[in-house]
Protein backbone atom coordinates (compact mmCIF):
# COMPACT_ATOMS: atom_id res chain seq x y z
CA UNK A 1 0.00 0.00 0.00
CA UNK A 2 3.13 2.33 0.55
CA UNK A 3 4.80 1.43 -2.27
CA UNK A 4 1.95 2.40 -4.52
CA UNK A 5 1.94 5.69 -2.45
CA UNK A 6 5.10 6.71 -3.73
CA UNK A 7 5.11 5.57 -6.99
CA UNK A 8 2.88 8.10 -8.06
CA UNK A 9 4.83 10.76 -6.30
CA UNK A 10 7.88 9.87 -8.09
CA UNK A 11 6.28 9.87 -10.79
CA UNK A 12 5.62 13.04 -10.90
CA UNK A 13 9.15 13.98 -9.83
CA UNK A 14 10.38 12.65 -12.66
CA UNK A 15 8.53 14.12 -14.71
CA UNK A 16 9.10 17.93 -13.16
CA UNK A 17 13.16 17.17 -13.78
CA UNK A 18 12.51 16.07 -16.96
CA UNK A 19 10.53 19.34 -18.30
CA UNK A 20 13.29 21.31 -16.50
CA UNK A 21 15.94 19.04 -18.28
CA UNK A 22 13.65 19.91 -21.50
CA UNK A 23 13.55 23.87 -20.62
CA UNK A 24 17.03 24.11 -19.81
CA UNK A 25 18.25 22.72 -23.20
CA UNK A 26 15.74 24.43 -25.31
CA UNK A 27 16.74 28.06 -23.60
CA UNK A 28 20.13 26.76 -24.45
CA UNK A 29 18.99 26.34 -28.27
CA UNK A 30 17.85 29.74 -28.52
CA UNK A 31 21.09 30.81 -26.54
CA UNK A 32 22.76 29.88 -29.63
CA UNK A 33 20.83 30.42 -32.04
CA UNK A 34 21.01 34.42 -30.49
CA UNK A 35 24.48 33.70 -30.48
CA UNK A 36 25.12 32.84 -33.80
CA UNK A 37 22.59 35.44 -35.17
CA UNK A 38 25.17 38.03 -33.34
CA UNK A 39 27.93 36.70 -35.04
CA UNK A 40 26.52 36.87 -38.06
CA UNK A 41 25.45 40.21 -37.98
CA UNK A 42 28.69 41.49 -36.78
CA UNK A 43 30.34 39.58 -39.48
CA UNK A 44 28.14 40.89 -41.86
CA UNK A 45 29.04 44.67 -40.63
CA UNK A 46 32.61 44.00 -40.63
CA UNK A 47 31.93 43.15 -44.17
CA UNK A 48 30.42 46.23 -45.27
CA UNK A 49 32.51 48.41 -43.04
CA UNK A 50 35.42 46.93 -45.03
CA UNK A 51 34.52 46.53 -48.25
CA UNK A 52 33.49 50.78 -47.89
CA UNK A 53 37.14 50.93 -46.61
CA UNK A 54 38.32 49.31 -49.89
CA UNK A 55 35.85 51.16 -52.04
CA UNK A 56 37.46 54.42 -50.35
CA UNK A 57 41.37 53.29 -50.95
CA UNK A 58 40.99 52.63 -54.61
CA UNK A 59 39.08 55.58 -55.13
CA UNK A 60 41.80 58.11 -53.39
CA UNK A 61 44.53 55.85 -55.33
CA UNK A 62 42.43 56.50 -58.67
CA UNK A 63 42.32 60.35 -57.90
CA UNK A 64 46.18 60.63 -56.64
CA UNK A 65 47.23 58.68 -59.89
CA UNK A 66 45.21 60.87 -62.51
CA UNK A 67 46.42 63.94 -60.28
CA UNK A 68 50.29 62.89 -60.71
CA UNK A 69 49.82 62.49 -64.29
CA UNK A 70 48.25 65.64 -65.28
CA UNK A 71 50.57 67.59 -62.99
CA UNK A 72 53.44 65.86 -65.18
CA UNK A 73 51.67 66.16 -68.30
CA UNK A 74 51.11 69.60 -67.59
CA UNK A 75 54.80 70.18 -66.37
CA UNK A 76 55.88 68.99 -69.47
CA UNK A 77 53.50 70.58 -71.51
CA UNK A 78 54.88 73.89 -70.03
CA UNK A 79 58.60 72.95 -70.82
CA UNK A 80 57.76 72.10 -74.34
CA UNK A 81 56.10 75.82 -74.37
CA UNK A 82 59.43 77.55 -73.29
CA UNK A 83 61.29 75.70 -75.63
CA UNK A 84 59.49 76.41 -78.75
CA UNK A 85 59.79 80.20 -77.35
CA UNK A 86 63.60 79.60 -77.30
CA UNK A 87 63.68 77.91 -80.67
CA UNK A 88 61.96 80.87 -82.04
CA UNK A 89 63.92 83.61 -80.68
CA UNK A 90 67.14 82.39 -81.80
CA UNK A 91 65.38 81.60 -85.21
CA UNK A 92 64.84 85.35 -85.16
CA UNK A 93 68.33 86.26 -84.01
CA UNK A 94 69.89 84.39 -87.40
CA UNK A 95 67.43 85.72 -89.73
CA UNK A 96 68.04 89.27 -88.38
CA UNK A 97 71.82 88.87 -89.03
CA UNK A 98 70.67 87.14 -92.74
CA UNK A 99 68.65 89.92 -92.98
CA UNK A 100 72.37 92.33 -92.11
CA UNK A 101 74.09 90.87 -94.55
CA UNK A 102 71.89 90.69 -97.38
CA UNK A 103 72.24 91.33 -100.61
CA UNK A 104 76.00 90.01 -100.76
CA UNK A 105 76.14 85.90 -101.03
CA UNK A 106 78.71 85.64 -98.31
CA UNK A 107 80.06 82.62 -95.93
CA UNK A 108 78.24 84.29 -93.25
CA UNK A 109 75.23 84.58 -94.84
CA UNK A 110 75.36 80.89 -95.61
CA UNK A 111 76.08 80.15 -92.15
CA UNK A 112 73.62 81.61 -90.98
CA UNK A 113 70.56 80.24 -93.66
CA UNK A 114 71.99 77.23 -91.99
CA UNK A 115 71.78 78.50 -88.25
CA UNK A 116 68.22 79.42 -88.92
CA UNK A 117 67.29 76.46 -90.56
CA UNK A 118 68.79 73.98 -87.64
CA UNK A 119 66.30 76.37 -84.78
CA UNK A 120 63.54 76.28 -87.54
CA UNK A 121 63.79 72.39 -87.70
CA UNK A 122 63.96 72.10 -83.95
CA UNK A 123 60.38 74.09 -84.01
CA UNK A 124 58.79 72.25 -86.47
CA UNK A 125 60.15 68.98 -83.74
CA UNK A 126 58.33 70.91 -80.96
CA UNK A 127 55.26 71.92 -82.95
CA UNK A 128 54.30 69.57 -85.42
CA UNK A 129 50.75 70.54 -85.60
CA UNK A 130 52.21 73.87 -87.46
CA UNK A 131 54.73 72.24 -89.89
CA UNK A 132 52.48 73.76 -92.70
CA UNK A 133 53.75 77.28 -92.43
CA UNK A 134 57.15 76.35 -90.56
CA UNK A 135 57.86 74.45 -93.83
CA UNK A 136 57.16 77.45 -96.05
CA UNK A 137 59.31 79.78 -93.98
CA UNK A 138 61.93 76.37 -94.33
CA UNK A 139 61.51 76.90 -98.29
CA UNK A 140 62.37 80.57 -97.98
CA UNK A 141 65.18 79.87 -96.21
CA UNK A 142 66.30 76.94 -98.24
CA UNK A 143 65.92 79.61 -101.45
CA UNK A 144 67.97 81.98 -100.03
CA UNK A 145 70.91 80.02 -99.31
CA UNK A 146 70.31 78.35 -102.79
CA UNK A 147 69.73 80.92 -105.44
CA UNK A 148 71.86 82.24 -107.64
CA UNK A 149 74.27 85.72 -106.24
CA UNK A 150 72.70 87.48 -109.34
CA UNK A 151 69.30 86.71 -108.22
CA UNK A 152 70.24 88.65 -105.19
CA UNK A 153 72.87 91.24 -106.72
CA UNK A 154 70.11 92.20 -109.37
CA UNK A 155 67.50 93.77 -107.10
CA UNK A 156 67.40 96.93 -106.98
CA UNK A 157 68.27 99.25 -103.31
CA UNK A 158 64.30 99.69 -103.05
CA UNK A 159 64.17 95.86 -103.30
CA UNK A 160 66.68 94.92 -101.27
CA UNK A 161 65.42 97.31 -98.27
CA UNK A 162 62.39 95.57 -99.02
CA UNK A 163 63.59 91.95 -98.45
CA UNK A 164 65.65 93.00 -95.98
CA UNK A 165 62.89 94.49 -94.02
CA UNK A 166 60.40 91.46 -94.29
CA UNK A 167 62.96 88.90 -93.65
CA UNK A 168 63.51 91.18 -90.39
CA UNK A 169 59.48 91.00 -89.87
CA UNK A 170 59.39 87.24 -90.48
CA UNK A 171 61.52 86.80 -87.39
CA UNK A 172 59.86 88.61 -85.36
CA UNK A 173 56.50 87.29 -85.99
CA UNK A 174 57.25 83.83 -85.11
CA UNK A 175 59.09 84.97 -81.48
CA UNK A 176 55.44 86.99 -81.65
CA UNK A 177 53.56 84.15 -82.18
CA UNK A 178 54.84 81.78 -80.21
CA UNK A 179 55.07 84.12 -77.18
CA UNK A 180 51.56 84.98 -76.87
CA UNK A 181 51.38 83.57 -73.42
CA UNK A 182 54.03 86.21 -72.51
CA UNK A 183 51.11 88.48 -72.34
CA UNK A 184 49.69 86.66 -69.81
CA UNK A 185 52.26 85.76 -67.33
CA UNK A 186 56.31 85.22 -66.83
CA UNK A 187 57.73 82.53 -69.22
CA UNK A 188 60.93 80.54 -67.42
CA UNK A 189 63.47 79.82 -70.19
CA UNK A 190 63.42 76.28 -69.06
CA UNK A 191 60.38 75.12 -67.38
CA UNK A 192 58.03 77.57 -69.21
CA UNK A 193 54.66 79.67 -67.53
CA UNK A 194 53.89 79.03 -63.93
CA UNK A 195 52.00 75.58 -63.19
CA UNK A 196 48.74 77.71 -61.96
CA UNK A 197 48.79 78.96 -66.04
CA UNK A 198 45.96 78.63 -68.37
CA UNK A 199 46.05 81.13 -71.07
CA UNK A 200 46.13 80.03 -74.49
CA UNK A 201 48.37 77.59 -75.79
CA UNK A 202 51.45 79.50 -78.14
CA UNK A 203 51.52 79.91 -81.22
CA UNK A 204 49.04 82.69 -81.84
CA UNK A 205 47.96 80.67 -85.58
CA UNK A 206 46.99 83.91 -87.10
CA UNK A 207 50.59 85.67 -86.83
CA UNK A 208 52.17 82.75 -87.54
CA UNK A 209 50.17 82.82 -90.57
CA UNK A 210 51.31 86.17 -91.16
CA UNK A 211 55.04 85.21 -91.12
CA UNK A 212 54.44 82.11 -93.57
CA UNK A 213 52.98 84.24 -95.86
CA UNK A 214 55.57 86.94 -96.27
CA UNK A 215 57.97 83.99 -96.27
CA UNK A 216 56.32 82.97 -99.44
CA UNK A 217 56.64 86.41 -100.95
CA UNK A 218 60.27 86.35 -99.94
CA UNK A 219 60.55 82.68 -102.05
CA UNK A 220 58.41 83.77 -104.85
CA UNK A 221 60.59 86.93 -105.38
CA UNK A 222 63.91 85.34 -104.88
CA UNK A 223 63.20 82.05 -106.64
Amino acid sequence: MLEACHRPALSERAEREQNIRVLKTTEKIERLAREKVEEAAKQEATFCLSLKQLVAVLLLVTITVAGVSWAVQRINTHRRWASMLRESQRLRNHLDRVAYLLPVKSNWLIAELGYAESSLLELINLDGKHQDPLFKIEHMIMTLRDSDVDSLGGLNSTEQLDLMETIHSIGWKVVKAYGNLLNYTSVDGVNGPPFWYFGPAPPDEGILEEAAQLATNVTAKVG
